[in-house]
């Protein structure tokens, strides 16, 4: 992927995420950790199921 097209997030989001993610857990650090973690895999395999199958054998169309 290009520098260009990359998503810029910045510290406070970051902070923002974590803060929410610890607050909806309860205060659990290990609760908080394995929801992100969870939600990072669905977010991947939602991805992986939305490119085609002929994109990842072929690569994109050119022309």
């Amino acid at each position: 992927m290009g520098e260009a097209a990359r998503i810029r997030i910045g510290q406070d989001d970051i902070e923002g995420a974590l803060d929410r993610a610890i607050l909806e857990a309860g205060g659990d650090l290990r609760g908080a950790l394995r929801a992100m973690a969870l939600r990072q895999i669905d977010l991947e395999h939602r991805l992986a199921t939305t490119v085609s199958a002929g994109y990842v054998r072929r690569g994109p169309a050119v022309g």
